[in-house]
């Protein structure tokens, strides 16, 4: 059985993570496809946002421990060098997921833990259902995090809070998700789904370069001092007015109607 389904539909790209007797523990197949399922999102126009979900009531379990149980019988050296590409290969896949020009959803359902939360945490909108756990269990296999966690989770909770989760080995609900700004909606479980592609088939149907442009912006953000940020935002605005989505964005409005963007 494959670890990751991928479907096409409505101009959004499904990918579905497919271990669920293991709670969808991420693996290196898993990685792999999902990078292979960006890369396709980022040179296929027809493609307008990514959607990315667990099958089987979870997101992402963390990593797989029956996996990481075999590399460490490995000498030191051997292991050190193991698991430093295994976080760069995952580095790899949340830097695509931030830079993608298009939005990527994530869809959390039940349990996500470890890389799970990190990955979840990159994506630009993020669903819940109710019975969503955000574990953040690396200091009870003694360990650090990874995925970007240490960048993402303390600008979302503060420092201290940061803190707590990862030395004590915390957990946060949905609805405490939802105040610390980690997910933007919480659905009843049985909503969820349907939701998601509500929401997906909204941005499938907007300006998808703007959005691309928006994405750009909030990473340029992060470094820039005002003045920068004031320049970057002057060109975006440029280009996109260049653009037939543009055009058929000021058109709809003089002519109080609902724009058709072609995501051009």
């Amino acid at each position: 059985m494959k670890h990751v389904e991928i479907n096409e539909s409505g101009g959004a790209l499904w990918v579905i993570l497919n271990r669920p007797e293991v709670r969808n523990a991420f693996s290196s197949e898993m990685r792999e496809s999902l990078k292979e399922a960006l890369t396709k999102a980022d040179s296929d126009e027809s493609i307008r946002c990514v959607v990315i979900k667990g099958a089987g009531g979870n997101f992402i379990s963390g990593g797989d421990l029956k996996k990481f149980a075999e590399l460490i019988e490995r000498p030191s050296c051997e292991v050190k060098h193991s698991f430093y590409n295994r976080v760069q290969d995952l580095n790899q896949l949340i830097m695509m997921v931030m830079s993608l020009k298009k939005p990527v959803v994530a869809c959390v359902e039940g349990s996500v833990a470890g890389a799970g939360v990190s990955l979840a945490l990159a994506c630009d909108l993020v669903v819940a259902s109710d019975n969503a756990k955000f574990i953040i269990s690396y200091s009870k296999v003694g360990a650090s995090p990874d995925g970007g966690l240490s960048f993402s989770l303390p600008r979302a909770v503060g420092i201290k809070k940061y803190m707590e989760l990862v030395l004590l080995g915390g957990s946060i609900s949905a609805s405490e998700a939802m105040d610390y700004g980690l997910v933007n909606f919480v659905f009843d479980d049985a909503e969820v789904s349907g939701k998601t592609e509500e929401l997906v088939s909204r941005l499938c149907n907007g300006p998808t370069y703007a959005f691309g442009k928006v994405k750009s912006l909030s990473a340029y953000s992060e470094s820039s001092s005002l003045v920068e940020q004031l320049h970057h935002e002057a060109v975006a605005f440029s280009e996109c007015a260049s653009t037939d989505d543009f055009r058929e964005g000021v058109s709809s409005f003089l002519e109080k109607r609902k724009a058709n963007f072609l995501g051009l």
